[in-house]
C-alpha cells in the first residue's frame, strides 16, 4: 500500500533557479531563497487537483488523515467539498 506523506509543499520554477532551503531542527519551519520566480503549492491545492482530497464523510477524513488531525481540520475548514456523499 502507497501513501503519501503530508503535509508537503511543492515549489514550481525555472530549472536554472538556485534554490537554498533551510530547515529548523524541529522541522516546523522553513526558509526558502531563490534567484528566480517560484509558486509554492501546498498538500491541501495538490491533493484537491488529483482528486484525492475527498472523503464520503468528516469522521471517513478524519480516519484517513488519523495521523495528522490538524491536516484534516484545515481541509474541512478550507475545502468543505472534501467531504462528499457517496455515490
Amino acid at each position: 500500500r502507497r501513501r503519501i506523506r503530508i503535509p508537503f509543499v511543492i515549489v514550481k520554477t525555472s530549472p536554472d533557479n538556485e534554490i537554498n532551503l533551510e530547515l529548523a531542527a524541529d522541522q516546523q519551519e522553513a526558509l526558502l531563497n531563490c534567484n528566480a520566480p517560484f509558486e509554492l503549492h501546498d498538500d491541501v491545492a495538490i491533493l484537491e487537483r488529483m482528486r484525492m482530497a475527498q472523503a464520503d464523510s468528516e469522521s471517513h477524513l478524519r480516519s484517513l488523515l488519523r495521523s495528522c488531525p490538524d491536516v484534516a481540520a484545515l481541509l474541512l475548514q478550507r475545502v468543505p467539498s472534501v467531504v462528499r456523499a457517496p455515490r
